[in-house]
């Protein structure tokens, strides 16, 4: 964007098989987020983050699970 001011895209993906003797246990999980991160001076960032969480177990009769999570960060460094 600026000097001042930056942002990331970020995700994930798992697919967790624990094999025959436990398949119920079996799961996926992805991950969406983005953040942006201002830096009015040096050393000081002021950043607000949105993360997307979603859990897909194979299970039978298991919903599926997903969650929305946010952050605000203010960080400064000497």
């Amino acid at each position: 964007w600026t000097p001042e001011i930056r942002q990331n895209v970020f995700g994930s993906y798992a697919s967790v098989e624990y094999g025959a003797g436990v398949v119920d246990a079996d799961f996926d999980e992805w991950r969406v987020g983005t953040n942006v991160i201002w830096s009015p001076v040096s050393g000081l960032d002021i950043g607000v983050e949105v993360l997307y969480a979603s859990v897909n177990p194979e299970a039978p009769g298991v919903e599926n699970d997903d969650a929305w999570e946010g952050r605000l960060r203010v960080q400064r460094d000497f």
